[in-house]
């Protein structure tokens, strides 16, 4: 009976590492991309997708999510909790130079902006929902 036992945990352990690649995938694909027009942010959209990662804790736990260092190290900040939870409308204001963003094609230059908010995405909570 103990060989039987291996060979199933040998099947099993396979089957779940399947698994676990597939929720990876499926959170990368749900994850949100920047769309922007300015040139200084080409480079960092998708960020987020490319910051999806797995860590293996023990033969039977994985987590699968960004990965905040990551992600740092891609854009100078975890902007990922702003991203599943939303925010609030909030004013942000210059340190030291301006704002510079773009609208409508151009560059525009403010001391503060009003952002009006962003809404939750719990992209993560969408791709495991559409695995079950």
């Amino acid at each position: 009976m103990r060989s039987l036992e291996y060979r199933l945990d040998e099947i099993v352990g396979k089957r779940f590492e399947e698994i676990v690649d597939q929720v990876e995938e499926a959170v990368r694909e749900e994850a949100p991309v920047l769309k922007t027009q300015d040139p200084r942010l080409k480079g960092k959209s998708g960020a987020l997708k490319k910051s999806i990662t797995k860590e293996k804790k023990s033969d039977k736990v994985y987590l699968v999510g960004v990965d905040a260092d990551k992600l740092k190290s891609m854009t100078g900040t975890d902007y990922s909790p702003y991203v599943v939870n939303g925010t609030g409308a909030h004013t942000i204001k210059a340190k030291g130079k301006k704002l510079k963003f773009m609208k409508n094609g151009s560059y525009v230059f403010v001391n503060e902006v009003r952002h009006p908010g962003s809404k939750a995405n719990d992209f993560i909570g969408k791709a495991v929902k559409k695995l079950k």
